[in-house]
């Protein structure tokens, strides 16, 4: 039999012990699948453990559909906010104002942001002050973020954040809400006959449906920060319920296998913000990876 049927009939490959590639599958060298031929229909039954089929995702249709980076468009324009506050009295006019400029084009996005304030000239005159000034561009189909100006140093959780000028070069999960960067919780079960299946999380119904004879599993369990406690109730077609009950644990900063997370830094520090700077060069890198799909200290 060849490697597709029997990935479409609903057998893991991989534990198997398939290699990748191979075309026919001689059906006696399977371990722990029992196959047995029947002359008289000319057919075939399989008779398998759950570990050698791939566990049906019952909360599929919540996961995002990913992006097509080639579909993202850009546009050219130019966007200012502003605050104006004007008092008189007979001190004289007192004036002061913040601003927020953007300049949008393909190559990324200009932002600059300051303050201004103007008295009469015997109490200081006309005074601005700059915030931030940089200028950011972001490749979405490798989720890498370039900003060349004011910004704020990554350095973990383990790290002191601090306003700097110069240059970052940083992974940016955020800019592409399609993909999963965060660590969820898997949670397996298996049902003996053809059963309906609802899914509590701390009392609360998650999921409702049908589930065939085999492993199933939930992929994209909600964040409920910290820990939970997930009640699986079968229910086949006698009216017999079986209840599964699972802790699950959510860990909010746990990279999912095989995502990359980065940082690297090269500029000065920005002490005094927005009035005056000490330039001194500071290289700040990180670097992070999910080897395992297990927490790891």
């Amino acid at each position: 039999m060849t490697a597709e049927r029997l990935r479409l009939l609903g057998f893991d490959l991989r534990r198997l012990g398939i290699p990748p590639g191979e075309q026919l599958v001689k059906l006696a060298d399977l371990p722990g699948v029992n196959v047995q031929y029947r002359e008289s229909t000319q057919s075939l039954s399989f008779e398998a453990g759950e570990k050698a089929l791939v566990p049906v995702v019952l909360d599929e249709s919540a996961l995002q559909p990913p992006l097509n980076p080639d579909s993202v468009e850009t546009s050219t324009g130019a966007v200012l906010n502003y605050n104006l506050f004007v008092d008189g009295s007979r001190a004289g006019l007192h004036a002061t104002g913040q601003y927020d400029f953007r300049f949008i084009s393909r190559y990324g996005v200009g932002q600059t942001t300051g303050f201004a304030n103007w008295r009469p000239p015997s109490k200081g005159g006309f005074e601005h002050v700059r915030l931030d000034t940089q200028w950011r561009y972001v490749d979405v189909r490798r989720v890498l973020a370039m900003t060349v100006g004011d910004t704020i140093a990554d350095g973990g959780q383990l790290a002191t954040a601090y306003r700097m000028a110069g240059v970052q070069i940083r992974r940016n999960y955020n800019e592409r809400p399609d993909l999963v960067a965060t660590a969820l919780p898997v949670l397996t079960a298996s049902a003996a006959v053809p059963s309906s299946v609802d899914l509590y999380l701390n009392g609360l119904r998650y999921f409702s449906g049908q589930v065939g004879r085999g492993p199933f599993e939930f992929r994209s369990l909600p964040n409920l920060g910290g820990g939970a406690t997930a009640t699986v109730v079968l229910t086949d077609a006698s009216g017999r319920e079986t209840k599964i009950t699972k802790p699950l644990f959510f860990v909010p900063n746990l990279l999912p296998k095989g995502r990359i997370g980065f940082s690297l830094e090269a500029g000065f520090p920005r002490r005094n913000c927005g009035t005056r700077s000490l330039i001194i060069i500071r290289i700040s890198p990180r670097w992070a990876r999910s080897l395992t799909a297990f927490p790891t200290c």
